[in-house]
């Protein structure tokens, strides 16, 4: 749970406006005469496959920046390939490998870096993370971008410690997804510089919603399919809905990728004894039809999501978004208000939202509106700028604590 007092370091230390401090221990701070304009920042992922930070990380690119920006890759996949095929600033050091096999791959990524000058490496996930934690650092500020929280009720204590107390200490700076994962920060690491940067999830301000939606309960899942999604709490959920008579549709997108096959094969083994229409459309490259023709996402995440792409998607789109209460989406989500929050892991407390929104369509139209308005501030004409100004602040304040 996110204590009293970790919300409130939260609070305090990350919803500041960044600046360049105009002092460095007393003196005059000396970023101010010889500051970069226009920073060299690699970028390094495990992988090219479509996972959240990858997606998130491929918008980013493909935006236009203040920064020279280029991407190494460990082992490829679609996203790679498509942005190999839009700039020549993408490098990847081979084919896929599977979980964590790629990390092998750190005396490539080691020669990648020193063939490229740079003055920022970030690492976008935690493979990528500890394939940079034993390289040689050189003069470069590195930051660790936490797109998945250091949550120590979700990792092993093995784990935990590995990565909170061995790879994050390695790395000068932080970014994160949002404010709950970065109050996942362990208390021995919070002098470094933190910055939350909320993902750049493909929306838009003041988009057109898609279509005519139908008036009768239509769901759309978006995320993959893993136990701590809550994919099997989606489904009896259904199970409850149809129990009471209620009509609905449902679609359920995502993919396993790296995940239990047998959780998915006991997934589908479950809603093949709903009687309602319950569709598995696995990975969807794009989601835009499928947002056109739904009128509610749920997002049923057992653990705390990170920050919940999905749950900006669903809202930008004018779809009324049922989640989770905890973790990311309670930073997005103003319960009644412009969504729905329940639970953790209670299919009865799901099914009575997704109820309330099939008998009331206009309680249903409202949240979506609202939710409309709330994406918003997370779209990417404003998270991309406040990613550039992230790293720039992360990277000014790491030199200026050197040079002082």
């Amino acid at each position: 749970m996110l204590t009293g007092i970790r919300c409130g370091w939260a609070h305090k230390h990350l919803t500041r406006r960044s600046s360049i401090p105009a002092s460095c221990g007393g003196r005059k701070n000396p970023l101010l005469d010889d500051r970069v304009e226009n920073l060299r920042v690699v970028f390094v992922d495990h992988t090219g496959q479509p996972g959240g930070g990858q997606l998130g990380l491929e918008r980013y690119l493909s935006a236009p920046s203040g920064h020279s920006r280029r991407a190494v890759f460990l082992e490829s996949g679609p996203v790679s390939a498509r942005l190999s095929s839009k700039t020549e600033h993408v490098e990847t050091l081979g084919g896929p490998t599977g979980k964590w096999m790629s990390i092998l791959r750190a005396p490539r990524l080691l020669a990648s870096l020193r063939h490229t000058p740079h003055d920022v490496v970030v690492a976008n996930s935690m493979k990528a993370a500890t394939a940079l934690a034993f390289l040689p650092r050189g003069k470069a500020v590195h930051i660790l971008y936490l797109r998945d929280d250091l949550n120590r009720d979700r990792l092993s204590t093995i784990r935990w410690w590995f990565l909170a107390q061995v790879v994050a200490r390695r790395f000068d700076a932080f970014l994160a997804n949002s404010t709950w994962t970065a109050s996942t920060i362990p208390g021995s690491l919070r002098s470094r510089p933190v910055r939350v940067a909320y993902p750049v999830s493909g929306t838009h301000r003041r988009r057109r919603v898609m279509g005519a939606r139908p008036n009768e309960l239509a769901i759309l899942s978006l995320s993959r399919i893993a136990e701590w999604k809550g994919t099997d709490v989606l489904i009896s959920a259904l199970r409850i809905l149809e129990a009471r008579g209620v009509t609905f549709s449902a679609t359920v997108a995502g993919g396993s990728l790296f995940q239990s096959k047998r959780f998915e094969l006991e997934t589908h083994r479950m809603a093949s004894t709903l009687r309602s229409d319950v569709r598995f459309a696995g990975h969807v490259a794009d989601v835009e039809a499928l947002l056109g023709s739904h009128n509610t996402l749920v997002s049923c995440s057992v653990t705390p999501e990170p920050f919940g792409q999905v749950v900006i998607q669903g809202m930008s789109a004018g779809l009324a978004v049922v989640a989770t209460n905890l973790g990311g989406p309670v930073e997005i989500i103003e319960n009644g208000s412009n969504g729905i929050l329940v639970e953790p892991n209670d299919a009865v407390s799901l099914a009575d939202a997704l109820q309330e929104l099939s008998e009331a369509i206009d309680t249903r139209d409202r949240l979506a509106e609202e939710g409309r308005k709330r994406a918003d501030s997370f779209a990417d004409e404003r998270t991309v700028p406040a990613l550039d100004e992230a790293i720039r602040v992360l990277h000014d304040h790491v030199r200026c604590g050197r040079k002082c």
